[in-house]
């Protein structure tokens, strides 16, 4: 199904309903909402108070809100700086690196992309994310997933946004990364 940003005011209503279906609904027409390419409704969304809506269905106990909550906040996340302050203020950082225990591989997907794209803006949300015990996970992942998976990849990926930018993060976090680095890297070519 295709959704529009005219069905927003519908799906803000829905989210909120009893049933889990229609909530569920939802949450997929946000999570739709939120990908469309040019110009997705972000601030409308933030303005909607859906946040922290979004950071409470993390954990629902539906796995699969859990998916669609955090694809959400990852989309959020590939916004604009103050789009990722609000996650920021929203404490979503924590909450994806929860998510990085979770036994769905599509929620930690999710939750790997969602650190990735907020480390990736600036140097401040870098180290927000630096802050937490993160890099453990990350690493952790990438020695347990196998060559060349998706996995491997978006954690590469969000080490790499963690690695760069001036000041440059602290080296005894980095040192974590180092060996499952290579790793993937042997194991990926």
């Amino acid at each position: 199904m295709k959704f529009n940003k005219p069905d927003l005011a519908r799906l803000v209503k829905l989210i909120y309903s009893a049933d889990n279906f229609e909530k569920l609904f939802a949450l997929v027409g946000l999570r739709k909402l939120l990908s469309i390419e040019n110009d997705p409704p972000i601030q409308l969304i933030i303005d909607a108070g859906l946040i922290s809506t979004f950071v409470e269905l993390l954990h629902h106990e539906i796995p699969k809100y859990h998916f669609e909550a955090a694809w959400c906040l990852t989309n959020i996340a590939s916004g604009k700086t103050e789009h990722v302050y609000a996650l920021i203020e929203h404490k979503v950082i924590g909450n994806f690196v929860q998510l990085l225990n979770s036994p769905v591989p599509e929620v930690v997907d999710q939750a790997v992309w969602g650190l990735g794209n907020i480390a990736g803006d600036n140097i401040f949300a870098r180290d927000q994310v630096m802050n937490t015990e993160c890099m453990p996970h990350l690493c952790q992942l990438m020695v347990r997933s196998e060559p060349d998976h998706q996995m491997t990849r978006n954690c590469t990926w969000t080490v790499s946004n963690l690695c760069r930018g001036k000041p440059r993060p602290r080296n005894e976090v980095l040192l974590h990364a180092v060996g499952p680095l290579g790793e993937a890297l042997v194991n990926n070519t």
